[in-house]
This record gives C-alpha cells, structure tokens and sequence, in this order.
C-alpha cells in the first residue's frame, strides 16, 4: 500500500473511515489498522466493535463538552476554542 494511502485514512472522520473499513477485506483492514497510532488504533477498534447500522459504529468518539452553568457566551467561546480539536460541531 502506498503512503497516500495511509495519508488518505489519516485525514477521514471516524465515521468515513468505519464504513471504508466496513467495505475493505478483513486482511487490508488490518494492515492499515498497523498503521494507525495507538489512539487511532483504539478509537478505531471501539467503533469496530459495535454492531453494522447501530448508532455505536457511526457515532462520534470526539465531544465538547459544557457545564450547566456557562452563559451563552461562555458556552460559545469554549466551542469556539475547541472547534477545530473536536470532529463535528
């Protein structure tokens, strides 16, 4: 496999990257597993392991989380300052 490849995996969402998994041989999906950093690995096994067309296998491992009492804008600019950690907003 090429490193554009790997690249390619790299940049997906989690949920892109479950369902491209979903479609590749079991043995092409181990391979670039072997790729992935430990997180990924982990993220990656955890969607894995939840059963095909459950919201498990295509949710989001990613969230910003809020505490009950920000305001609006303190709620706002947490998001904001986070945004490009977290996957969706």
């Amino acid at each position: 496999m090429t490193v554009n490849l790997y690249l390619f995996i790299s940049l997906l969402q989690a949920a892109a990257e479950i369902r491209l998994f979903d479609e590749l041989p079991a043995k092409v999906v181990n391979r670039l597993l072997e790729q992935l950093s430990p997180a990924e690995r982990q993220a990656t096994a955890q969607l894995l392991g939840y059963e095909a067309d459950t919201a498990g296998r295509i949710m989001t491992l990613e969230l910003i989380s809020l505490k009950e009492n920000f305001t609006v804008s303190q709620a706002l600019e947490r998001i904001c300052n986070l945004a490009n950690a977290s996957e969706m907003i």
